[in-house]
């Protein structure tokens, strides 16, 4: 331009116009260079920010072609200066107008640097519309305005020559009527323009709907896409949910409903993440957050899941983000305005949460708090830092966590830490295995949002669960039945082994053995991993070595880990040294618990095959029955070099088996006899246990007493009454029987030593006649045995090889015999009489024979006298009842005396009706009862108001008259009367009745009531029992009389 030369007034002014125009070209030029996509997400709003102002209805449309994208809108036309400040790209607002408080009406912005971010639809634009003109217009057709060159003097030109054009236009004449509508029409240059717009284009089914929320001037907007297909948006009416404002937008045939709040000062705007039911959701991550009724494109990562509009809001130039916190100077009353505004809206959002909680639904969503507080700028870190501190301390204690049962604030939750979420598909395991311990976690659906949530507030005080956590809840918890699902447990295994977690196996007690409980791999009770331990031998070992068991890893938690290996060799060097410190040498099992021994029992059972023969199988199966056991083995096939050898504590059990047979009484001997001898048969000659057969205390005598084999002799064929004899004559204590070995088992003798007869009958004799001094038979001790010697003779010549001393005194005995009183006396009784008293004394039973007859004798004595008692007893309460009932004749009284089997035996009759019932029983002696016969005791039962017991207890008397006593008053002491024996006797009525019923299964034979004499005891003497009937008979005669006189006419 320094090369032009000026030589003409005309050649001045033009130079001189380009000159003027210089700076608003460059500014052009290197504004539109400086475009980006974030100028491209702006521009189509600066359209719309720009229509909206000038229209208090706006009514957009927008369409976009293959080739071009158009702009209209229903506003006020261009005026003279809005239109030059659009092609020279300065905004129409001044300096001076800008402002700290704003006016709902007041102008956003018009034409400036906003304006040209609308180039990245296309340098080239061609406008429509008018110009205002006086009160009219001037048409505008294909007003275009082109930026295309780079080059300052021919858009300073351009420029220019658009300034003339104005005044072209303006120099026309005006027109009247309605403006019409304003378009702007640009042209893609390149695909990078027609991308722009068709970006733009499709955000605005994201953005519109907020947009027209925010802005009451913005009526409508049509969109018509590149396919031709169209979109129709209308801001419809407003209602009202309590406090919470809902806008409807029509889409279409659609409605969208977007919830707001207003601050009471109008001054900011806040919608909210829900819907009029109060369903909260999440805003797209593309939406920005923060709208001076457009969007400050920008604010997409402003943090929080609300939008927060306000007129007052101070924007940067890039129309970003706010001014919110610099060095700057110039902007610090912007900054402290955006900073109230924002904590304005905050409070406002905090006071509605607080008070709608319970409604919201998925609360979560209203959680997001997440600041950028890391970006490269301190100062405004610092300012996120300080407002993200503000929003957290607010929503610790908001109730906006979902758990399974209820809501609760942050800060009562414990939430799971990030390392327990690292594989989605291990979640539903480990959250499950987490709810077991803890009922304040959020719900499964929401734990991993909440756990983002967590992470981006990034705050120390909230309670996380870790690996460590759960690893110490599952030790203290201790056994695999507080699982509710296995599953879950091993999962959660595999989980921290694949996150390299798994020595915590090694110290802490986490795998389950196979009972259960949780153990670790490293030290004395350290799991191991059994091979060949069959379930027999783990029942076995529960019992007997229950450490065993306990060391088993269960199979279903071995995962990949190394356990030590235990074999059966393992477990029988262990079991059988246990046994062995428990079960001492010539011990006894019976001082086992039992379950212990039943399980030891089983372990020496055990065999490699069902039909195994051999003697220590066969010991154990003795041993089984003799402790009532059952004699069925435990197979378990053997393993090659894994064998299962019992043998030593075969040994063992055999040793107290013997022992405790040792202390058996010969009473179980005698019934054992059979079992014995199998038990010998079998295991006696068996090297292994012929010591303890040797040494043992288990050899029956001949009185079925055990004892040690080299304390016996044989029988060498000794009769049975001279081993009596001998007991009765030399030794009863010991008897003779109890040196001599059972015949059965004489054969299992070491060392035998038979007793020959005469040895015995030797000694017989000796103390018949060498070591006592008696000189006669009759006063001889042993005159019995020596008789009873002298008789056999006759039938056996062998008594007199065994007693030859009695024999050569025979003679001498029996006339010695012969002399005596009682002799005498029976001598002089006739033959007959002998006779009998012969074949009596004959009689093997002879004691018994006299013992009874006796007994009878005397029974048949005591009934005459208490047939004496019972009269006596009768007519003597005869004789009081008629002395004192003078009411009625005396002759009317009767005490009728009955001698029935099984009846009462006194019945108190008044004018022949029976009014009361005495059973009279009589006692004799001290170790005799009391007892009433079945019938006696059905009928005390039956007439139990009008029955009474009288005993006779004639134990108490010591007069010898006491059999032929007919005086009452000598034997009154000795009488008791038991009235309630009827009512006593009830609870056996059931079981004597049911002995009648004889088609039905019942008791047979005479079963009597035994009367304890205690009771008796307790029972009412003579005069009292009499003063007793006296009332009840006058008491029934009483009422019999009025029973008269009312049935008198």
């Amino acid at each position: 331009m320094e090369n032009i030369t000026i030589e003409t007034a005309e050649d001045y002014q033009k130079q001189s116009e380009l000159n003027d125009m210089r700076q608003h070209a460059n500014k052009i030029i290197q504004g539109i260079k400086k475009l980006n996509n974030k100028d491209a997400n702006r521009a189509i709003w600066e359209l719309f920010q720009n229509a909206v102002d000038l229209s208090s209805e706006c009514i957009i449309e927008i369409k976009i072609s293959e080739d071009t994208f158009e702009f209209s809108h229903n506003g006020e036309p261009f005026t003279p200066m809005t239109l030059d400040c659009l092609f020279k790209q300065v905004s129409s607002k001044t300096l001076e107008e800008k402002k700290e408080q704003y006016e709902e009406n007041d102008p956003v912005g018009q034409y400036g640097t906003g304006f040209m971010t609308s180039h990245v639809f296309g340098k080239k634009l061609s406008i429509d519309g008018a110009i205002i003109k006086g009160s009219g217009y001037v048409a505008l057709n294909n007003f275009v305005i082109n930026r295309q060159t780079d080059n300052w003097l021919l858009l300073a030109g351009e420029i220019r020559d658009l300034k003339k054009e104005v005044v072209n236009l303006l120099n026309k004449e005006a027109l009247i009527g309605q403006f019409p509508r304003t378009k702007f029409t640009y042209t893609f240059s390149n695909d990078y323009n027609r991308k722009c717009a068709s970006n733009a284009v499709g955000s605005l089914g994201l953005i519109l709907p907020y947009v027209m929320t925010l802005n009451p001037r913005l009526k409508s907007v049509k969109v018509t896409d590149s396919n031709g297909v169209e979109t129709f948006y209308h801001r419809e009416d407003i209602y009202k949910v309590g406090e919470l404002q809902v806008r409807r937008i029509k889409i279409n045939q659609d409605l969208k409903e977007v919830c707001f709040l207003e601050s009471e000062d109008k001054k900011v705007t806040v919608i909210l993440p829900i819907n009029a039911q109060f369903e909260a959701t999440d805003l797209p991550d593309a939406l920005p957050r923060i709208f001076l009724y457009y969007p400050l494109v920008g604010s997409e990562h402003f943090g929080v899941n609300f939008l927060v509009h306000s007129r007052q809001f101070q924007p940067t130039e890039p129309r970003d983000g706010l001014h919110l916190k610099s060095e700057n100077e110039s902007n610090k009353k912007e900054e402290e305005r955006n900073q109230w505004l924002i904590m304005h809206a905050s409070e406002k959002i905090f006071d509605f949460i607080a008070a709608h909680t319970d409604k919201i639904k998925s609360p979560i969503k209203m959680a997001s708090v997440n600041f950028i507080v890391n970006g490269e700028d301190e100062l405004l870190n610092e300012y996120f830092k300080g407002l993200k501190a503000v929003w957290i301390d607010k929503f610790k204690e908001l109730e906006l966590v979902e758990t399974g049962s209820k809501r609760i604030s942050p800060s009562n939750t414990t939430f799971l830490h990030r390392e327990l979420l690292e594989d989605i598909s291990s979640f539903d395991a480990i959250y499950s295995l987490v709810s077991q311990f803890l009922t304040n976690i959020p719900k499964s659906e929401i734990i991993m949002e909440w756990a983002q949530k967590i992470r981006e507030w990034d705050v120390q005080d909230i309670k996380e669960i870790k690996i460590k956590d759960l690893i110490t809840e599952l030790q203290k918890l201790g056994h695999l039945d507080g699982i509710t699902n296995k599953e879950d447990l091993k999962t959660f295994y595999r989980y921290i082994i694949n996150l390299e977690y798994a020595e915590v196996f090694n110290t802490c007690n986490l795998l389950p053995n196979i009972k259960g409980e949780f153990r670790c791999i490293i030290g004395d009770k350290g799991l191991n991993q059994s091979h060949n331990i069959t379930p027999e031998l783990i029942a076995i070992a529960d019992v007997l070595v229950p450490e065993i068991p306990k060391r088993h890893v269960h199979p279903d938690f071995t995962f990949d880990i190394t356990f030590p290996s235990y074999s059966r060799k393992n477990y029988v060097s262990e079991v059988n040294e246990h046994v062995l410190r428990v079960v001492a040498e010539k011990g006894s099992v019976k001082i086992l618990p039992a379950p212990f021994f039943d399980k030891l029992l089983d372990y020496a059972k055990i065999v490699s095959y069902a039909d195994a023969s051999n003697v220590p199988t066969n010991m154990m199966k003795l041993m089984a029955r003799y402790y009532g056991k059952s004699e069925e083995v435990i197979v378990i096939p053997t393993i090659a070099d894994d064998e299962i050898d019992v043998r030593t504590v075969q040994k063992r059990l055999v040793s107290a088996l013997l022992n405790d047979i040792s202390a058996s009484d010969s009473k179980w001997v005698a019934d054992e006899v059979a079992y014995l001898q199998e038990l010998f048969s079998v295991g006696a000659k068996y090297e292994a246990y012929e010591d303890y057969f040797k040494t043992s205390k288990v050899f029956p005598n001949q009185l079925n007493e055990l004892a040690v084999q080299n304390t016996l002799r044989t029988d060498a064929g000794i009769p049975s009454e001279i081993k009596d004899m001998y007991g009765d004559v030399v030794s009863p204590n010991p008897s003779i029987r109890a040196e001599l070995v059972h015949s059965d088992f004489k054969k299992y003798l070491t060392n035998p030593n038979p007793m020959e007869i005469n040895e015995v009958t030797a000694k017989i004799e000796t103390k018949f006649f060498i070591t006592t001094s008696v000189k006669s038979i009759s006063e001889h001790p042993y005159k019995k045995q020596i008789l009873s010697i002298i008789e056999e003779f006759k039938r056996s010549d062998k008594y007199k090889e065994y007693f030859p001393l009695v024999y050569l005194k025979k003679s001498e005995i029996l006339v010695t015999l012969a002399d005596g009183e009682d002799t005498f006396k029976i001598l002089t009784l006739n033959a007959a009489k002998i006779k009998k008293l012969a074949e009596l004394g004959r009689d093997p039973n002879f004691e018994e024979i006299v013992k009874l007859g006796k007994e009878e004798f005397e029974r048949k004595r005591q009934e005459q006298n208490n047939m004496l008692y019972k009269y006596t007893i009768g007519t003597h309460i005869e004789s009081v009842l008629r002395n004192n009932l003078s009411k009625i004749i005396p002759d009317s009284i009767e005490a009728d005396f009955k001698n029935v089997q099984d009846g009462q035996d006194i019945i108190v009759k008044v004018l022949g009706e029976s009014l009361y019932h005495i059973e009279v029983k009589s006692r004799w002696a001290t170790n005799s009862s009391v007892r009433m016969s079945k019938n006696q005791t059905l009928t005390a039962y039956k007439e139990k108001d009008r029955y009474a017991l009288c005993t006779v207890d004639m134990t108490k008397y010591e007069g010898v008259d006491r059999e032929t006593i007919c005086d009452l008053d000598k034997i009154k002491h000795c009488i008791r009367f038991n009235k309630e024996i009827g009512y006593d006797v009830s609870h056996l009525v059931t079981i004597l009745n049911q002995s009648e019923k004889m088609e039905e299964i019942h008791l047979d034979g005479d079963y009597r009531t035994l009367v304890p004499m205690r009771y008796i005891e307790d029972g009412w003497d003579l005069d009292r029992f009499i003063k007793y009937l006296i009332e009840v008979i006058n008491k029934r005669i009483e009422d019999t009389n009025s029973q008269n006189e009312i049935a008198k006419p």
